[in-house]
Order: structure tokens, then sequence, then C-alpha cells
């Protein structure tokens, strides 16, 4: 996102109208959940009369959530107008406090460089009021512009960016994008990867469509979209959500892949629910009591990684490693699940 400060020519006896940029706060809407994002820049300074003709003023560059954007709101400082060779202040109503609120009514891409032009009115934006003095009533009309990257660009970033605002974008693009010709396994891999690295939470869709698809998505891609749902768990509340809770325990129940199963196993322990727990459990103690694995050795690592996810979860570690057999753990485990679940007053 890139917002640009531009004028309209103002009447001929106004030589300067001076006003201070503080903040820019951009805000979606409502419906989306998405909270306000600022752009901070350093404090500027302009006359608006020197931004006209086509000339513009950078006031922020930033990496936003993709999503609908309802407002921008200006944080101004201090103002004054030059009239007739005499300089004044003029007051702003609102302007430090709430801002001065801007439609926008633009739909924010990961795909997309879009551009926020605020066109000052000066001429009709300045007033004079008989005892209150000059007054900044701002008359701005806000341009979106929207370019669209192509995948090739977009790849081209993926593959070669060190900025991790610019990966975030480009692997959220690639992930929503991953139908396209261009986009290989690996490409898409690495996209996911990047994801979970950089718990980018607009993904969380398209991860869960990703882990559902048995059918399309190769079982690596499906263990990164269970890694990925794990680490934005970690920091953003939706996506404790049951949706993924009840996703991730499919994919432990179900999902034939052993890599999956663990990625599942992990991410459920990083959702933390006590609906995330109960699925780890079930899945825990689904092997016959006398110790018998049904599964492979793979399968028995996963118990034992569904096992420690339970543990950490119960505020306890358990020192093994993920090659040791379940076999050897399976009565133990056992005993101290229902230990744990004996303690709060229930049973597995």
């Amino acid at each position: 996102m890139r917002v640009l400060l531009t004028d309209k020519p103002a009447a001929e006896d106004v030589q300067a109208v001076n006003v201070t940029i503080v903040r820019v706060d951009l805000v979606y809407d409502s419906a989306s959940g998405l909270a306000p994002v600022s752009i901070d820049p350093p404090v500027k300074s302009f006359n608006l009369l020197d931004l006209r003709n086509g000339v513009t003023a950078v006031l922020g560059i930033a990496r936003i959530p993709a999503g609908p954007l309802a407002q921008v709101r200006l944080i101004l400082g201090e103002a004054s107008v030059v009239v007739d060779g005499a300089s004044a202040s003029l007051k702003i109503p609102s302007g430090p406090q709430t801002g001065i609120k801007l439609l926008a009514n633009v739909e924010v891409s990961p795909c997309n460089l879009t551009t926020l032009t605020l066109d000052f009115d000066a001429e009709h934006s300045i007033h004079h009021n008989q005892g209150q003095g000059w007054m900044l009533k701002p008359v701005i009309k806000v341009d979106a512009t929207v370019v669209v990257r192509t995948i090739e660009e977009v790849l081209l970033v993926l593959r070669t960016s060190s900025n991790d605002a610019e990966l975030a974008d480009a692997a959220l693009c690639v992930v929503r994008r991953r139908s396209e010709p261009q986009v290989t396994v690996a490409d898409l891999r690495v996209a996911l990867g990047t994801v979970s690295r950089l718990q980018v939470a607009e993904a969380r869709p398209d991860l869960l469509a990703i882990l559902a698809d048995t059918a399309g998505s190769e079982y690596v891609c499906r263990a990164l979209a269970a890694a990925g749902l794990g680490a934005i768990a970690r920091v953003d509340t939706a996506a404790r959500s049951p949706e993924v809770t009840e996703a991730l325990a499919t994919a432990l129940r179900t999902d034939a892949s052993p890599a999956v199963k663990q990625a599942a196993a992990r991410a459920l322990g990083s959702v933390g629910t006590e609906p995330a727990f109960v699925a780890l459990r079930d899945f825990a103690t689904s092997v016959p009591s006398g110790g018998a694995d049904p599964g492979t050795a793979a399968l028995s690592a996963v118990r034992l990684v569904a096992l420690q996810e339970i543990m950490r979860l119960r505020g306890d570690r358990v020192a093994m490693s993920p090659t040791e057999s379940w076999h050897t753990h399976h009565d133990e485990a056992v005993h101290v699940i229902r230990a744990y679940y004996a303690a709060d007053g229930g049973a597995p």
C-alpha cells in the first residue's frame, strides 16, 4: 500500500497552505474483523500549493493485510496559511485527535500494488470565520490505483527477495494463485513455508483448503499447511476456532501420511484449546491397551508427538525421542494421560 498527497489549484490570494501529517491510519470495513493499520512515517510538513500539476508527496509505504479498506484517517499536527503575505494559524477541528476521516472503499490484495492518492482541495478547504480566524475543513478526494502483478513478478519476489514484508505478500499471493500453471509444487512449498515462518494470518482460509484437499495437494504441501495453521494460531486467536481444530483433528484421524499427521498434532498443540487437547488425547489413546500398535513405526512416532503435545499442554515435558517405539511407552502414556484427567475430575 502506497499513500500519496497532492493538491488542486487554490485561489491566487493564498500563497501557502502548510499542514503537518503526523500519522495515516487505514481502517477496514467493520465486517472484516481486521484491526486498523497505522502508517507512521516521520512527521512531515507540506505546503499543499507545492503539490500541484501532477506533483505528489509520499506519505507512507507499507504492507497491510488483504481485505476491504473503508477509510483513511489523517492525523494532523500544526497548520498555517499565508494570505496576501501574512501568515496565520489554521484551526483543525478533530484533526489531532480522531483525524480527518476519508472514505476509501478499495479492496486490498497481496497480488496487487494499491496506491491511494489524497487529492487535497486547498481552495475549498480553508475558510475565514469572523471571531474564529482561519479554519481548515479539508475537502479531500481519495483516488485508488490498483496495479495487478503478474504471477511471474510475484514468483520472482518469492525466489529472490530478502525483505519479510515483500515475502509475506508474495507467499500469500502464490498460495492464493496456486492453480496457475506457472506455480510449481516447489514454489508452493516455499510459499507455504514462508507463510508459516512469518505467521501470515490472512492465509488461514487457504491453508484450510489445502489441508482438506486430499486429492489435489501432495502430502508435503498439506503438512506445511497444517504447520502454518499452528504457527498462525500462536499469534492469532481466530486460528483457534472450532473450524481450524476440526480440520486438524480430521487430518490426524484420517490422513495416510505420517508427515501430515505429525504437523497436525503439533498444530493442535499450538491451538491449545480444550477441543484440541481432546483430539490429541483421542488419537494418542487409540491403540489397543495391550500395547500392540496396528500402524507402522512412522505412525507410532506420530502418536508420540501427540503425547508430547498433550504433556506440554498440561504443563509438563516428556523426554522421548520421536524414533522411540510406541510399544515401549504405550502403557506409561495411557497411565499418565488418565492421571492427568483424574486430577482434572474426568477420565479419558
